[in-house]
């Protein structure tokens, strides 16, 4: 009797223990998912040119527990960003990091251009381009084909030898007026050179070994009249007067 007599004096125990545990998970649900106390009031985003603010406003939830920023498909123009959450002030910030207007590719058979960053990565829509643009490299793609937004202008050892293609006209102050690709099946880049000849390159070889012949041509008597400079062919360069 005395067994029975002591179960039942743990039960109103048992009970009341329970009973608090539901209100303490009650009361933390509550406090997470519906009081005030986890709503984001502020959002800050810092170091936005390309991205608008709209896009960290409005995402799915605003409770700071699980707020998250868009996923990176959503923003292109990112390179990188970090998140702080201000639990006290109920205040995220956003500092930013955006890829940098490098080139401006135009399709040319489409009317479309778009900005890409130094690795040829497509971000954003670019305005046409037009007249001399000496800040910023522009490339022609007469080519019949579509890009968008999220893709690469060229495979990665093209535009590598592409990159090293403006920096040797760079290096060699060439006053340049268009840098045209025609068909890719060639892997070809025509540049066109004010008051100058016509250079192709191959954007399957690297095209530093052309440095030399162009300085040399440049700096005779017969650069005026030279029709084109070929650099098509590996460590070999042939003009046309």
């Amino acid at each position: 009797m005395w067994e029975r007599v002591k179960s039942g004096l743990k039960q109103p125990k048992f009970y009341l223990i329970l009973i608090l545990i539901l209100l303490f998970i009650g009361g933390g649900a509550y406090l997470v998912w519906f009081s005030p106390a986890f709503q984001v009031q502020a959002i800050e985003v810092k170091g936005e040119i390309l991205t608008p603010e709209e896009s960290f406003k409005n995402v799915p939830t605003k409770n700071m527990l699980f707020w998250q920023p868009p996923p990176a498909e959503e923003l292109p123009q990112v390179i990188g960003l970090e998140v702080k959450k201000d639990y006290l002030r109920r205040k995220i910030t956003v500092n930013l990091r955006e890829r940098e207007k490098t080139i401006i590719w135009c399709l040319e058979q489409k009317g479309e251009c778009f900005w890409a960053d130094q690795n040829g990565f497509i971000f954003s829509p670019s305005p046409y381009p037009i007249g001399s643009l000496t800040l910023v490299k522009v490339v022609r793609d007469y080519s019949n084909r579509e890009l968008k937004i999220g893709e690469p202008v060229l495979a990665e050892s093209l535009f590598k030898n592409l990159d090293l293609t403006f920096e040797l006209l760079a290096g060699l102050n060439l006053p340049i007026t268009e840098l045209r690709v025609d068909d890719l099946k060639y892997k070809e880049v025509t540049v066109y050179v004010d008051s100058g000849p016509e250079i192709y390159f191959n954007l399957m070889l690297d095209p530093g070994f052309g440095k030399s012949p162009i300085e040399s041509l440049k700096n005779s008597a017969e650069w005026p009249r030279i029709q084109y400079i070929d650099l098509r062919v590996e460590n070999r360069a042939y003009y046309s007067l």
